[in-house]
This record gives structure tokens, sequence and C-alpha cells, in this order.
């Protein structure tokens, strides 16, 4: 009887554990998305104005890290040809086939997670089709893989010494 009552606060605990995880992940998803929803609301009211591309990326992406936010702008033409980057690289490969670029064009929106091929850093992307472009602003993901590696780390730790 004792042995089958620690079993199922065992499995309680475990559980409770993976779904506070599961919440704790989807607050990072969901603030990721509100911080590139705002990048990406403040270039797109520039967008009638755009006469540089690589010059507006340029300076939104240094405005965006002066201000703490480590966020990478691109600019690209309808048939994915990259126009301007934050990160100051030329970049001559077609970006039409990329996962946010496709549900953007489908939805008007599109994110995803991925190593960027360009950069070789992984980010969690959002891009945005206005006018007759498309707009993308990426976060990296370093923070919330090392936050949530250390709390998987922690949990799992205090359930074998807790």
């Amino acid at each position: 009887m004792k042995k089958r009552m620690m079993l199922c606060n065992i499995i309680i605990i475990v559980v409770g554990f993976v779904a506070a995880f599961l919440l704790v992940q989807n607050q990072y998803e969901r603030e990721f998305t509100r911080q590139l929803d705002t990048a990406l609301a403040v270039l797109s009211t520039q967008i009638e104005d755009l006469e540089d591309p690589e010059k507006e990326a340029s300076a939104l992406g240094e405005a965006l890290q002066e201000a703490g936010l480590p966020i990478r702008i691109t600019i690209l033409d309808e048939e994915g040809n990259v126009l301007g980057d934050s990160e100051g690289r030329e970049i001559t490969e077609n970006h039409a086939d990329r996962p946010e670029i496709l549900q953007a064009r489908e939805e008007g929106v599109g994110y995803d997670m991925r190593k960027s091929n360009s950069v070789g850093t992984q980010y969690y992307y959002e891009a945005r089709h206005v006018g007759q472009y498309y707009l993308r602003a990426a976060l990296p993901t370093g923070a919330l893989e090392e936050t949530i590696q250390q709390m998987w780390m922690d949990a799992g730790l205090g359930m074998l010494f807790g």
C-alpha cells in the first residue's frame, strides 16, 4: 500500500513538473512573438517611405540592439530576395522557400523556429507580407534553450535528491 501511494505521489510530481515546463516554454514563445510583433509593427509603418531597404533594416536592427532587444530584421521582395538585413551581411540566397515566408504568403503572417542557413544561429522567426515586401524579424533562441535546459536539470536534481 505504501509503495502504491509513493508511486502515485511520484507520478503526480512528474506530471506537475512537465506541465509547468510546458507552460513556461509556451510563455517564452508568447513573449518572443510579442517582441517580434512590435518590431514588425514599427517597420510596417515605415514601409511606404522605404527607399533603401538595407539602410532601413540596419537602422531598425541597431535601434533594437540599443534597446536591449537582439532582434534581427530582414526585408525581402515578393520573390524572396533579401533586400536588407540588419546583420550587415550580403545574403544572395533566395528565401522564398523559408517556412515563415511560405506561411506569410498564405496567411499574411508566418512563424518558424530553426537554425539560420545564412548566419548559423538558432532563431524564432516571424514574417509579415506587407505591400510588395516581406518583413521578417528573428530572435535568437539561445536564452530560451538555456533556461529550459536549466529548469530540466534543476527538476531532475530536485526529484533525485528531494
